[in-house]
């Protein structure tokens, strides 16, 4: 989806900072039961990388993490699917982990220890109690280690060696800030990714069937980033499959219509693109460079007519009543302040200064249209009937990112996508041998 991401502009850093935090975020889905593998699967050999061995024991035993993470069934063809998937993950961090190890870029304790300290906050575990987690599951920590290690030393080398060979012109600051500008008030959809590659078109139906099976987990609750990071394919599949903001328009045309069709948090159906299957799940939508009206800050004043505990029709149509008769008398805070004086009704008075957003639904709608001094028509709830006053409202305004920021935002998209290309060279130029 590479014309949406280079649209996301305005999640960029959310994009990198995940990609600096993302596994952390999402093990609780890969802390699983895994079986330990017979004697002689450790001796057997999947893959050679470069001379560096993957084992069959190595291979099952991350296998065992993914379908516990994805709920995939254990049936021979969808086995055979999902195994190939992980040999080339395990693959894609061996090659990882040579590089890093050649740039003599290593991993110690303490980074270790802070990832699991990441691991516990994320997962609920109590601090220093991840090791007695795993040991009451029966889970081999070394199968998260060995995904640790390559996910941190794989980072140092990105953000280490790659962010400074990195330059943003004067003139792709003017260029983002112009077509910001130039799209202001077309939708963007803040949106997710799982990306699953078809390799050979007899793998069409066997991709499909999975892309299936994990629409109708996800549908029923399962964590949509956990699934991300241990399935997709993807360049996002790091930070949980965060895309960031897209426009319409920006992606392709089958993304789009997948989209337009989606309620906020909907999953939709495989979407077939050239070159495999996407999943997408809609995270919000908005208006580019529209202010927010729920960031709006309103001073308001409220008279409060109180209701007897189980009041009937009656009395609070007589209260409805009362409150009616404001719209005459109220046409400034004063005058409202007056009526508080007169009527003295218990609570009323100023709720000082807040956003729109901070209001309850109905209180929000009442003041909607509401000119200053003019009082709102009567909001109903279990214990009153308000009438609300806006003494003064400062609107709320769409600003552009400074200079600064988008200098950083157009860098750090920028090394996620020279950090895509390094792993794909170092693939291309690794020796691998299957067995």
């Amino acid at each position: 989806m590479n014309r949406g991401h280079g649209a996301a502009l305005h999640e960029v850093h959310r994009v990198a900072v995940d990609m600096k935090y993302g596994i952390a975020a999402s093990l609780g889905l890969a802390l699983a039961f895994v079986t330990p593998a017979a004697a002689q699967s450790v001796q057997s050999i999947a893959a050679v990388v470069n001379d560096e061995v993957i084992s069959v024991y190595d291979l099952e035993r991350r296998l065992q993490l993914n379908i516990s993470a994805t709920g995939a069934p254990t049936a021979p063809e969808a086995l055979r699917q999902l195994r190939s998937q992980v040999l080339a993950s395990l693959i894609d961090e061996t090659v990882q982990l040579q590089e890093a190890r050649r740039l003599n870029i290593g991993v110690s304790d303490a980074d270790l220890q802070r990832e699991f300290s990441l691991i516990e906050q994320h997962n609920n575990i109590a601090a220093g109690q991840l090791e007695d987690y795993l040991r009451a599951r029966n889970i081999d920590k070394e199968v998260l280690v060995s995904r640790l290690s390559a996910e941190i030393s794989w980072r140092k080398l990105v953000f280490g060696r790659l962010r400074g060979t990195l330059v943003v012109s004067d003139e792709e600051i003017d260029e983002a800030i112009a077509r910001m500008k130039r799209d202001q008030g077309q939708t963007e959809s803040m949106l997710s990714e799982i990306f699953l590659p078809v390799d050979s078109p007899d793998l069409e139906k066997d991709v499909r069937r999975q892309a299936e099976r994990l629409v109708a987990q996800l549908r029923e609750g399962a964590p949509f980033g956990a699934a991300a990071q241990r399935v997709s394919r993807g360049v996002t599949a790091g930070s949980g499959g965060a895309v960031g903001w897209v426009q319409s328009g920006q992606l392709p045309p089958e993304i789009d219509q997948a989209l337009a069709l989606l309620r906020i948090d909907g999953i939709s159906d495989p979407v077939r693109v050239p070159g495999g299957f996407y999943i997408v799940k809609l995270d919000n939508r908005r208006k580019l460079l529209v202010a927010d009206p729920n960031q709006t800050e309103v001073t308001i004043t409220q008279i409060i007519l109180p209701l007897t505990g189980g009041a009937d029709r009656r009395e609070i149509e007589s209260q409805i009543s009362l409150a009616s008769t404001f719209k005459q008398s109220i046409k400034s805070c004063g005058d409202a302040d007056a009526v508080i004086k007169n009527l003295n009704p218990s609570g009323s008075g100023t709720l000082g200064t807040l956003r729109v957003g901070e209001l309850p639904g109905p209180f929000r709608a009442a003041i909607a249209k509401l000119t200053i001094g003019e009082p709102s028509v009567p909001v109903v709830t279990e214990s009153a009937v308000h009438v609300l006053v806006v003494c003064e409202r400062v609107e709320a305004v769409a600003k552009l990112p400074d200079r600064a920021t988008i200098a950083d935002r157009l860098e750090l998209f920028r090394l996620s996508m020279m950090a895509r290309r390094y792993l794909r060279d170092l693939r291309r130029d690794a020796v691998v041998e299957y067995r």
